[in-house]
């Protein structure tokens, strides 16, 4: 991605004067939970309405991506992307976190000297499977988050979720340490990936670190570190900023005119003549990108097939040519 082309589409000098809107990636360093980075971005920023889009756990590094004003209401959308980590595991301890954090519950001396039988093991949980997330975890069972349990000592039964392990390579591997890359979808957990795979191998194993490389489209290569953001300042922080457009390049994105984006944003429909490039068949059905002649990022809409009746406009199961773009969730308020 070319950080100078989206950061030019951001007015620093208007931001001086509103609410920051947009996307910061943050290099997140070991030691701090994912809380603590937006505790630390609202002091900077001086606003509240900051969130992440994907949790790191407190030994984790990489990226987090963050969510300020308006931009926080896609975070359902990035909460999806699949990620890529990289790990560093340790064979032959297994501890009750999964990684080096926790309680060393398994000791094992039967650790492979061999690098083809630990590649062997990754090649047997790529693909779909059936997950155990870790007893410390934000899972909820009951209405409760498993880490609660845990802490408490209450036995619950781990829920298993299916998740997909797109690719796993082995990068460095030195017995007992080794380290693998992978790219997983949503939802799935490296630790519980690192814990099966010591049970896979016989030995048991738990993470020692852990690399958040990139989220869907999003790379660590284009993050800040908080204490760089903390230097530069309030003018530092803007130019980072990231237009909500570009956090969502998978989105099929229509031009709207000033006449659809006045009515867009207070909620109405308008007729798909008032948008360019309006394809159906890459459009209908499918969540859409609005933004206004500058590129502003206005709303998500969809599109639906209209016909003309006596009683106006209204939906209709075969289109007749023509389509209606409702919002479905506002990305700027009127003036």
């Amino acid at each position: 991605m070319n950080s100078n082309r989206w950061r030019s589409r951001i007015d620093i000098e208007n931001l001086k004067s509103e609410m920051y809107a947009g996307g910061l990636l943050i290099d997140k360093d070991a030691g701090m939970t994912s809380h603590d980075v937006v505790a630390r971005l609202r002091r900077l920023a001086d606003q509240r309405d900051i969130g992440h889009t994907g949790t790191l756990d407190p030994l984790a590094t990489g990226l987090l991506v963050c969510l300020l004003g308006r931009a926080t209401k896609i975070a359902p959308f990035l909460t999806l992307h699949d990620k890529g980590y990289r790990c560093g595991a340790r064979l032959g301890i297994e501890t009750d976190t999964y990684d080096a954090d926790g309680r060393v519950t398994a000791v094992s001396d039967a650790i492979p000297t061999e690098r083809s039988a630990v590649e062997r093991a990754l090649a047997g949980l790529a693909g779909e499977y059936d997950q155990t997330p870790p007893p410390y975890s934000a899972v909820k069972v009951a209405g409760k988050r498993l880490y609660k349990y845990a802490l408490r000592n209450q036995q619950v039964e781990l829920p298993r979720r299916r998740v997909t392990i797109h690719s796993l390579r082995l990068t460095e591997f030195n017995p007992p340490h080794l380290t693998f890359e992978c790219h997983v979808s949503s939802g799935a957990y490296v630790r519980s990936l690192c814990h099966d795979l010591g049970r896979a191998l016989g030995c048991g194993a738990h993470v020692v670190s852990l690399r958040r490389t990139f989220a869907g489209p999003l790379r660590v290569e284009e993050a800040a570190r908080l204490e760089n953001l903390a230097a530069a300042g309030p003018g530092g922080l803007a130019a980072r900023l990231m237009p909500i457009a570009a956090l969502l390049p998978e989105l099929p994105c229509l031009r709207a005119t000033d006449r659809a984006v006045a009515r867009l944003i207070h909620g109405n429909a308008c007729g798909s003549e008032d948008f360019a490039p309006f394809a159906p068949e890459q459009t209908s059905g499918r969540p859409l990108l609005i933004v206004s002649e500058s590129g502003e990022a206005i709303a998500l809409a969809e599109a639906a097939p209209l016909r003309e009746t006596p009683a106006g406009r209204s939906r209709a199961a075969a289109p007749a040519g023509r389509f209606e773009i409702k919002p479905t969730r506002l990305l700027k308020l009127p003036d």
